[in-house]
């Protein structure tokens, strides 16, 4: 299955689907497919492709990225506003801003803000103020106008019946019933990870309780991270297999990743996992 990202995200997954829907395959796709930390979508588009049927939860801390997946749920056809290359208009909008705001312009924001910022990183300070560098080869206004027709004209994949869930990954990971796939892919520790928030040992470890209790539940649990943390969820019983050759996009060296699972069918063909 061949899947892209709506759109470029810092720390995308997307290199890990090969291994991540052997496991997913697995589910029976009796409830829902809960997934806290979005991101670039591709995982849910896979699963979407994967399990038709199966009801989507998504939800993420970034106000603006969530508004591109409700205007996808809603199905709102794109009108390309008059402003869309007045980069002071939109970069200047805060969190503040957003209930004064319809849907299509809260994604067009979330849009501009990505597309013309250098390597598409989105940072943003305390109150929400978009603050990364523009790459003004990217800013002239028909190539722009381009980019939000095509950013735009690739979604897809929800339905109105699924849902968009903005603030706390816990709040929209505690809605996970059993029956119901729960797939968790938090920052990096100590990375500006979720919000503007840096992301410390102690949200791992709130993450790793969270997928204990759901996993006990009858939840089926996934969590893909960076292999240093693997040995939090194998004392937690989580079967682990390592994934090894992915290039950091900043650093370029070579990282090893995790893929935890629990409440999942056994397979021969998926073997082996690492359970030292």
């Amino acid at each position: 299955m061949r899947v892209q990202s709506w759109f470029p995200w810092n720390g995308s997954k997307r290199w890990l689907l090969p291994d991540l829907l052997e496991i997913t395959n697995r589910w029976e796709a009796g409830g829902s497919y809960i997934e806290p930390f979005v991101g670039g979508g591709s995982i849910a588009r896979a699963i979407r492709m994967q399990h038709p049927r199966a009801h989507q939860i998504l939800g993420d801390a970034n106000p603006w990225l969530m508004s591109v997946y409700e205007w996808q749920r809603m199905g709102v056809p794109y009108v390309l506003p008059e402003n869309f290359s007045d980069l002071r208009y939109w970069r200047g909008l805060q969190d503040a801003d957003i209930p004064d705001l319809t849907v299509t312009n809260r994604a067009t924001r979330f849009a501009v803000c990505l597309l013309t910022a250098w390597g598409n990183r989105w940072e943003t300070l305390a109150d929400g103020e978009f603050k990364s560098t523009a790459n003004q080869a990217w800013c002239a206004p028909e190539y722009l106008r381009s980019r939000l027709v095509q950013f735009f004209g690739t979604a897809g994949w929800l339905e109105p019946s699924d849902e968009c869930a903005v603030g706390d990954w816990a709040s929209t990971a505690a809605r996970a019933q059993p029956g119901d796939l729960l797939y968790l892919d938090p920052p990096y520790t100590e990375t500006l990870g979720y919000g503007n928030q840096t992301w410390t040992l102690s949200n791992q470890l709130d993450v790793v309780d969270l997928a204990i209790e759901k996993a006990k539940a009858g939840v089926a649990v996934v969590v893909s991270n960076h292999s240093t943390i693997e040995r939090l969820y194998r004392r937690a019983g989580f079967e682990i297999k390592i994934i090894g050759g992915q290039k950091a996009m900043k650093t370029r060296r070579t990282r090893d990743e995790m893929l935890a699972r629990s409440g999942l069918a056994e397979t021969d063909w998926w073997m082996p996992w690492d359970i030292r």
